[in-house]
């Protein structure tokens, strides 16, 4: 339970929260998340099967170095990512395990502030938009203030 004082939902509550700027592709990731604020949004492509976010570190004070990290998902992951109706402004949390490290090629983004690193998910995540967490690509939805738990296949 001391995790949920740092910010942990009940879904991320034996896992470690990793700051952005930390992030490193040698690192053990297993058991490891993201807690960050969705600051842009790519439209689901049905073209490339892909939903991509931009995310940020939600506390303003942890904003020095390189605190942005696009999040790219695939196939059905994205399309249930994309069905979530997630959005700018939304806070999320985003599981590490499943993910590949692509060095990043995207020069677009503010000077000094976006990772190194883009992560993709092609088979599986682990991600709680809100209160909301997912599971792919077996899809686990439970809204913890409903104590309702549905399984979509």
């Amino acid at each position: 339970m001391a995790d949920l004082q740092n910010g942990a939902s009940l879904s991320f509550a034996n896992w470690r929260r990793i700051l952005i700027a930390d992030l490193n592709p040698a690192a053990d990731v297993q058991g490891q998340y993201v807690a960050a604020t969705v600051v842009l949004v790519w439209p689901y492509s049905s073209a490339m099967g892909s939903f991509s976010l931009l995310l940020a570190e939600s506390d303003a004070r942890l904003r020095t170095g390189k605190v942005q990290l696009k999040i790219t998902f695939y196939n059905s992951a994205a399309k249930e990512v994309a069905a979530s109706r997630i959005g700018i402004g939304d806070t999320i949390q985003l599981g590490l395990e499943g993910c590949e490290w692509i060095a990043s090629a995207d020069h677009l983004s503010t000077p000094g502030k976006k990772a190194d690193w883009d992560l993709e998910y092609w088979r599986t995540a682990q991600l709680e938009v809100g209160g909301l967490p997912f599971s792919m690509p077996d899809l686990t939805v439970s809204r913890l203030e409903e104590v309702a738990t549905f399984l979509l296949l």
